[in-house]
């Protein structure tokens, strides 16, 4: 019987003197932690019933770093090109402009355009007022429609625009868009999207920082 008591006092002097990092990782508790917040807001109590002191656990709270306090990176500057039909009514491009608005989060860091083939059709009245109403019609030498690689060419349009800018900024060519239009498109990065693509703003944003982070 002696030897067995020996060990078990021995396991219990090495439980109360471990660090209580290591205490909650050889007890298993690690994986049942509260919300650090709920151990502030009960560090009054016993949480456990394994005997750890309140005073231990506002001691693991304390050392946890909570994620509100780390700045989250910065978001780089990118040109987005909605591709979008002129038939679309501009009731469904309020939507995707509400939610790009979201996604650019007031930061002037996210610049999106609706890109729209030049035509004379019963659409052009409409689109030419709504530009004059809300500045993010880009007008591009292009043909609507999806059959024959239409709208490869029209993407590669919308990217020949955004590398004209740059080119006219270190004087290489003259500016080919207004300077609001070329404002949009003098970024980092280039983005193609369709305007049936729906976009989780603060999702985005992060993926986003942490991209170019690395």
């Amino acid at each position: 019987m002696a030897q067995p008591m020996v060990i078990l006092i021995l396991l219990a002097l090495c439980f109360f003197s471990a660090p209580t990092h290591a205490v909650l990782l050889r007890g298993g508790l690690l994986r049942r932690l509260p919300d650090p917040a709920a151990l502030a807001a009960n560090e009054s109590r016993h949480l456990w019933s394994s005997g750890l002191a309140p005073n231990i656990l506002t001691h693991f709270v304390s050392q946890a770093p909570l994620a509100s306090n780390v700045p989250p990176p910065a978001i780089p500057s990118m040109f987005v090109a909605v591709m979008t039909e002129r038939a679309t009514s501009v009731l469904d491009r309020n939507a995707i402009r509400e939610m790009w608005h979201s996604v650019a989060g007031g930061t002037g860091q996210i610049c999106y355009r609706f890109i729209v083939c030049k035509a004379e059709d019963d659409h052009q009245q409409s689109l030419v007022a709504e530009q004059k109403a809300y500045g993010d019609v880009l007008f591009l030498d292009c043909e609507e429609g999806y059959a024959h690689g239409l709208l490869t060419k029209k993407v590669i349009a919308a990217m020949v625009s955004y590398r004209t800018v740059s080119l006219a900024r270190e004087g290489v060519i003259p500016l080919a868009v207004s300077e609001a239009h070329a404002w949009c498109l003098d970024r980092e990065l280039f983005m193609k999207v369709d305007d049936d693509t729906f976009v989780a703003a603060n999702r985005f944003q992060l993926d986003l920082s942490a991209a170019a982070a690395n």
